[in-house]
């Protein structure tokens, strides 16, 4: 029973990219590929049946409908989407041994273009995806087991209208003000912040604003297809976001006019998007679900007779997963590599390998780390682990063999001192890239072939990779 609570093995899910964009309508996108490696951590050595991962999408569709005297009759539709499963070590007739060390998995899935987004509105209609590994115990013993969720969402093709145009509002208000209300562009993405310019021009005298308020608001609508909702469409919203200003028209009028038609009051609200797809969705547009968002305003006013009155407006605006453009600015193209899985799936298992000899309870002890590493400690632009390894593919673009280049000895690099000792890797050489020198190996990456490690094909089985890239890494590599 001690085996049983002790936790002998942990499973851990690292994939490239947890949030899959796919670009384009569902008859025009090529998809995108989900990629990763299942990481099995094993303390001691155990016996199990199967180690395999999952792949799933579901689509959940609920609502009621009366029956009459007040009772409610509960419709439940559940599809399924994908379902897809990695058998990394199969069921045999016999119980297969994992000594004491680590063993990774890679995984690889083109997803087609043609899937639903990741949608949720409450009670009516959810599409989810999760990834899910398992390692399968023997009799009598708990299987180990870890999910991931991976959203997904769609992105309009580059260079389309709603990316360069700017969205505004102009109107006349019972011939007593002038006001515009516009924002620099229509497309926004999570974390955003959204300038919003309001002018307010006053046609008569003793006209009084008691307050401007604004609303971020979004709309979710589930269609009445396939049967659903009994015919009925079903729609929710929720505010995202609400700011209100009490001194708009009173601190920031032109002093220098002091005419009624010459006053100009300006403004400009920053309306930010919340960062994290639960607070807000990115637009949808399929048949089952559409979610758009506005901006709406409502100015309060205090008429010269005293009674007051509202103008209300409203501004559409759409948030997307990515706000690009398509076009790189000048000073990145330089950076620019071909997109190559085997590097990125090379660093997913740096990432995996760094994430295991963080929970050691004394990383410096265990690993033995040279002095020159604890002076980097001490260092505050000491890079991080993420930034070493992207550094490995990108190499050292200096040429200069003097001065004080801290890339020339990589003998106390922790990355490299945390994937030597970790069980179960080994080195091996990769591809590397050099714009001056395409076949060959660059001199400044050569000397790091050794930092990156994979597995040891002889110890875990893994399948083979299909070099497949993602959608909009082929974007940037046929430019």
């Amino acid at each position: 029973m001690e085996r049983i609570r002790s936790n002998t093995v942990q499973l851990k899910v690292h994939v490239e990219n947890d949030h899959l964009i796919m670009h384009g309508s569902p008859n025009e996108s090529a998809g995108c590929v989900l990629r990763g490696v299942l990481d099995v951590h094993v303390k001691e050595a155990i016996k199990v049946k199967s180690i395999h991962l999952r792949f799933s999408g579901r689509m959940v569709i609920t609502w009621t409908e009366p029956i009459g005297n007040g009772h409610e009759r509960l419709f439940h539709d559940d599809r399924t989407l994908i379902n897809h499963t990695w058998e990394f070590l199969p069921k045999s007739d016999k119980l297969h041994t994992l000594e004491a060390g680590t063993f990774t998995y890679e995984f690889e899935l083109p997803l087609p273009g043609d899937l639903p987004e990741t949608t949720h509105v409450a009670s009516f209609y959810l599409v989810q995806y999760r990834l899910k590994g398992t390692l399968e115990r023997a009799r009598f013993l708990p299987n180990n087991t870890v999910r991931r969720t991976i959203h997904v969402s769609r992105q309009l093709l580059p260079l389309t209208p709603e990316f360069m145009e700017a969205v505004s509002i102009a109107n006349r208000w019972t011939n007593k003000l002038d006001y515009e209300i516009s924002v620099p562009t229509k497309m926004h993405s999570l974390g955003d912040k959204i300038p919003v310019s309001i002018k307010v021009t006053p046609l008569t005298d003793q006209l009084r604003i008691r307050h401007l308020s604004c609303t971020f608001k979004e709309y979710m609508i589930c269609r009445a297809s396939s049967g659903w909702f009994g015919g009925h469409s079903r729609a929710q919203g929720r505010v995202v976001y609400f700011v209100r200003d009490d001194q708009f028209g009173r601190d920031n009028s032109n002093d220098n006019n002091n005419e009624g038609h010459d006053i100009v009051w300006n403004k400009t609200l920053i309306v930010p998007v919340p960062s994290t797809n639960s607070q807000v969705q990115c637009d949808v547009q399929n048949d089952a679900v559409r979610i758009r968002h506005k901006l709406k305003f409502v100015i309060s006013i205090e008429n010269p007779d005293g009674h007051v009155s509202e103008l209300r407006a409203a501004l559409p605006i759409q948030i997307c997963a990515l706000h690009s453009t398509g076009l790189p600015s000048y000073e990145e193209t330089w950076r620019t590599l071909p997109y190559d899985p085997t590097m990125m799936v090379t660093l997913l298992h740096l990432r995996a390998a760094a994430a295991n000899a963080e929970e050691q309870q004394d990383a410096d002890q265990l690993l033995e780390l040279p002095t020159g590493f604890q002076q980097r400690r001490n260092n505050p632009r000491r890079r991080s682990w993420r930034d070493r390894a992207s550094w490995i593919f990108l190499g050292n673009n200096s040429n200069t063999s003097g001065g004080d280049d801290e890339h020339q000895d990589d003998s106390d690099d922790p990355l490299t001192a945390i994937a030597a000792t970790t069980s179960g890797i080994c080195s091996t050489d990769l591809p590397s890239y050099s714009p001056t020198d395409p076949a060959g190996c660059s001199s400044s990456l050569s000397r790091y072939r050794h930092s990156c490690f994979i597995p040891d094909t002889a110890a875990v089985s893994r399948p083979s990779m299909p070099r497949l890239p993602t959608y909009d890494e082929l974007l940037c590599a046929s430019r």
